[in-house]
């Protein structure tokens, strides 16, 4: 997966996780942190991920 691609799918997850972590009113969620860990895994924990988050 290339950079662009990462990138991309890692917003989506991102974006899946406020829109539940809103719906669950919960405030404490901090995007830029959940961006920068995801940012350090691998492709395929990237894309486990973005399967449990419902993107995939």
């Amino acid at each position: 997966m290339n950079t662009k691609q990462k990138s991309t799918l890692i917003g989506q997850i991102v974006q899946q996780l406020r829109i539940s972590a809103q719906s669950h009113k919960d405030y404490s969620f901090d995007e830029g942190d959940t961006f920068f860990s995801l940012c350090f895994k691998t492709d395929s924990e990237i894309i486990k991920i973005a399967k449990i988050a419902g993107v995939l």
